[in-house]
């Protein structure tokens, strides 16, 4: 992974590049310089540049030609979503990618993901420490300190939001429709 930087609308925006290659081989760069309080004038920047290096069939609109997809944001509300929606949309690749369908509810797939970020809170700080405010992200019912580690999430490895059959279990125990409490990796 390379370290870089882009000057949008006078704002330096630190982005890092990454080359993902298989048979085809795609340049992303992707940086943002934070959220700054409020919408475009206060100055959060995010930038998104993918390029096609070697092999791709791939098709992007631009006016040069140069098979680059750029994507410039202005606030902090259109950061957040943009993170969220290619959450969003990594998560469904991953799941279509072998035609795997997904047929959870909409509210089932948020908890799962709101699953996903406190396994990876966990794993990034050893600590809980935040777990409320990622409820409030995703705005679910949240499971307690003692119901993540009682369901062994602590020892989750992966992306537990790809284990349909765990999350919606879990999804269910928190709602109370079940008192069987799911443990993770059974």
């Amino acid at each position: 992974m390379e370290k870089s930087s882009i000057i949008i609308d006078k704002w330096e925006v630190p982005t890092q590049i990454e080359s993902i290659e298989n048979c085809n081989s795609f340049e992303v760069e992707a940086g943002t310089n934070g959220c700054h309080g409020g919408d475009s004038g206060h100055g959060c920047r995010t930038y998104l540049r993918i390029s096609d290096i070697a092999s791709s069939d791939v098709r992007f609109e631009s006016s040069d030609n140069k098979k680059t997809l750029e994507v410039f944001l202005g606030g902090d509300s259109e950061l957040q979503t943009f993170i969220e929606a290619l959450e969003f949309a990594a998560q469904t690749l991953r799941e279509m990618q072998y035609g795997k369908k997904d047929v959870r509810t909409r509210a089932q797939r948020t908890f799962a993901m709101y699953l996903r970020d406190i396994v990876e809170l966990y794993r990034d700080t050893k600590s809980l420490r935040g777990m409320s405010e990622i409820s409030k992200k995703y705005a679910v019912s949240s499971i307690t300190r003692d119901q993540f580690y009682q369901m062994e999430l602590h020892k989750a490895e992966g992306d537990v939001s790809t284990d349909h059959d765990f999350c919606n279990a879990a999804y269910d125990y928190v709602l109370g429709k079940t008192e069987v409490m799911p443990i993770y990796g059974e």
